[in-house]
């Protein structure tokens, strides 16, 4: 069984879990345009 976490994942956790850099993760969220495709997923949902 898994334990529960006692802390909010940050953008470190992200961008680890996810292969990509911690800008790539901030750019996702604040909305940046300019991201490869491959990065950005489709739409405004992130790839991960």
């Amino acid at each position: 069984m898994a334990r529960k976490m006692n802390r909010s994942a940050t953008i470190r956790d992200v961008a680890q879990l996810a292969g990509v850099s911690i800008k790539t993760v901030s750019n996702v969220l604040n909305g940046y345009r300019y991201l490869r495709p491959e990065r950005a997923g489709s739409g405004s949902s992130p790839a991960w």
